[in-house]
């Protein structure tokens, strides 16, 4: 199965998981991650006005690697309208291919966010979060990862169905 059968199969999933009364946003983002592990990499991502989770599965441009993120949005206010401002808490997994690795991390981290169109269908945003993480990975031998500075950017669209 390839990365793009993977990541549909992992959105539609979360898509069905959702409540069917509730407001969904399902977009796209695309980033990369600052410090000493530089890395780009774009995003499937969805929301739910219902829960403060938001969902994204990444995978990178050049290396062989899938990632999935769950941020908790605990701070959500408005700067002046449509425009709003979040803090959130989260969780990060990754997986590589080309030398096996298996990773898990936290996150923390503050985003801003803009609704447009007259029905505030479209979302736009930026956020940034520090994101250490620990794993293990197999090059010539078993290693244990400890990575204390990534710094994931992203920006995005969502477009709601409402």
């Amino acid at each position: 199965m390839n990365k793009k059968s993977l990541l549909s199969i992992l959105l539609l999933s979360v898509l069905c998981v959702v409540n069917v009364y509730s407001d969904v946003g399902v977009g796209g983002e695309i980033g990369f991650e600052a410090g000493p592990y530089y890395n780009n990499f774009f995003s499937g991502t969805i929301r739910s006005d219902k829960t403060p989770w938001t969902l994204s599965v990444n995978s990178s441009f050049f290396d062989g690697n899938i990632g999935a993120t769950a941020d908790n949005w605990f701070v959500y206010k408005t700067v002046s309208d449509p425009v709003n401002y979040y803090v959130f808490w989260g969780i990060s997994a990754g997986l590589e291919f080309d030398d096996f690795g298996l990773n898990t991390g936290a996150r923390i981290g503050i985003g801003l966010d803009w609704f447009i169109l007259d029905s505030k269908e479209l979302e736009l945003y930026c956020q940034a979060a520090w994101n250490p993480y620990l794993g293990i990975k197999h090059e010539d031998d078993w290693d244990f990862v400890f990575r204390p500075l990534c710094f994931p950017f992203s920006t995005g669209a969502r477009w709601w169905f409402r």
